[in-house]
C-alpha cells in the first residue's frame, strides 16, 4: 500500500491457524514516502534493505531481528530496486525521479 511502512513478518507463524490474525515481528515506520524496493542481504543474516520513493529517498538498511535501522542514506531520488551481490559486499540500486540513475554502493 502507500502506508509508507515496511512490515516484517515471521514466516513461521504464517499459516498455522485459518481463526487468528497473526500479526508482524516488526512494524517499521521510518520511511516518509511509499516503500518502493527491499531486499535481504545474501551475507549478513537478518539485513533488510529498504527504497523509499520521491518524497523519502532514504535506503535504509534493518536488523530484521530487533527492528532496528542500523544506517541510512539520503539518496537524493526515489529508490525503484536494490540488488546485492552475493559475491562482494555491496549492492546496486536503482534511482528514479530527480536522477534516474544506477548507484553501486
Amino acid at each position: 500500500g502507500n502506508d509508507n511502512l515496511l512490515c516484517i513478518w515471521d514466516s513461521s507463524q504464517i499459516g498455522l491457524s485459518t481463526t487468528t490474525a497473526v500479526s508482524p515481528r516488526h512494524v517499521l515506520r521510518d520511511h516518509t514516502a511509499a516503500v518502493k524496493a527491499i531486499a535481504w542481504c545474501p551475507w549478513q543474516n537478518g539485513l533488510l534493505a529498504s527504497g523509499g520513493g520521491t518524497a523519502d529517498r532514504m535506503l535504509r538498511f534493518w536488523n530484521s531481528m530487533s527492528g532496528v535501522c542500523v544506517n541510512s542514506v539520503d539518496t537524493k531520488s526515489q529508490v525503484c530496486s536494490i540488488v546485492w551481490n552475493p559475491h562482494d559486499k555491496e549492492l546496486v540500486t536503482s534511482h528514479g525521479f530527480l536522477q534516474n540513475q544506477l548507484t553501486v554502493w
